[in-house]
């Protein structure tokens, strides 16, 4: 499958690039008044994260959003703050929790690049994110605005136009590059512009070839940004990484750059080809990547499921379609 590879973005088994959308870079104001920097970006986030929680969320909601940071390896170190063995009981609690551990998981290699000036700060798109949460309504958008990957998820953004939006690389041919722990896409092109180049990871065992971002120990590499393949030449992301620019995609097949198709397509249709190319996205269904390849009708309560997107309900817990509690207002 054609493994997704933005900036910051979600692993997959797709060699994808992704569209990082134009950024301005000036100072913005946020929600509350509050202007971030990267030394406040924790604290806001926190501060806006909570307040919708707390807002909107009840008890159980707020166990289950903390039990989810709780499965990241990066926050073992915080075992003892998070469920099983606590639990956040009050907004306070949640914002001095929440700016504490930002730093150290999906945001930490983000956060450190911008200090180190290998990315560019956005404030007004911490602003826009602050106000998106601070105004959204109870129920599924204040879910839309917790869970935006683009914003303050913990989960990575899944590439194409969905990049984090306060960080900007602009990286060219030549420079240092080195990883950030934030999906594939964010890991393979790291702190290099994804749009036009991919960090080639210095790999002793392969003199001359580009490798993985992360050595066997999991130490971070360091590696030189290299110009990415154009349509139609040459790609690889798993063997001698080569990829192509954000928002074309390695087809598996050939082992060349291709553009990827977005077609928005019904019931019915074949929705992945046999290199296991996504074909476009679904309407009001889902792809049933491993059986039919096609879109199919969004399964009932009750009914099995590999994931949230197969299920009417928009949530697959334990392997079954099931009514939707986190945050339901």
């Amino acid at each position: 499958m054609a493994a997704s590879g933005s900036g910051g973005g979600g692993a997959s088994t797709t060699a994808t690039g992704s569209t990082s959308s134009t950024a301005d870079t000036s100072s913005g104001t946020g929600g509350g008044g509050a202007t971030s920097d990267v030394a406040s970006f924790a604290g806001d986030a926190a501060a806006a994260l909570c307040g919708a929680l707390f807002r909107c969320c009840d008890t159980a909601s707020v166990t289950e959003y903390f039990t989810g940071l709780a499965t990241d390896e990066r926050l073992a170190p915080f075992a003892a703050k998070l469920p099983p063995k606590s639990t956040v009981k009050t907004e306070e609690a949640c914002k001095e929790l929440l700016t504490e551990i930002i730093p150290v998981g999906s945001f930490g290699g983000w956060l450190d690049a911008a200090v180190a000036g290998k990315v560019t700060f956005v404030p007004k798109a911490v602003a826009s994110c602050v106000a998106t949460l601070d105004s959204a309504a109870c129920g599924a958008p204040v879910r839309s605005a917790l869970l935006d990957s683009t914003c303050f998820a913990w989960g990575a953004p899944s590439g194409g136009d969905e990049q984090r939006s306060m960080f900007v690389r602009t990286a060219t041919t030549g420079l240092e590059c080195t990883p950030i722990e934030d999906g594939f896409g964010a890991a393979f092109y790291g702190t290099c512009d994804p749009k036009v180049t991919f960090c080639c990871y210095k790999d002793p065992t392969k003199p001359g070839i580009c490798g993985f971002p992360f050595g066997e120990n999991g130490t971070p590499r360091s590696g030189t940004c290299k110009a990415t393949s154009p349509i139609g030449a040459a790609c690889d992301a798993f063997k001698d990484v080569q990829l192509c620019k954000t928002g074309d995609t390695c087809d598996a097949t050939t082992g060349k750059c291709i553009v990827p198709t977005n077609e928005t397509l019904a019931k019915g249709q074949t929705c992945i080809d046999s290199a296991y190319n996504l074909l476009g996205s679904c309407k009001d269904s889902f792809c049933d990547v491993f059986d039919t390849k096609k879109c199919e009708s969004l399964k009932t309560m009750g009914a099995k499921c590999l994931g949230s997107e197969e299920c009417d309900s928009g949530n697959c817990n334990a392997g079954g379609c099931a009514p939707m509690t986190f945050c339901k207002g």
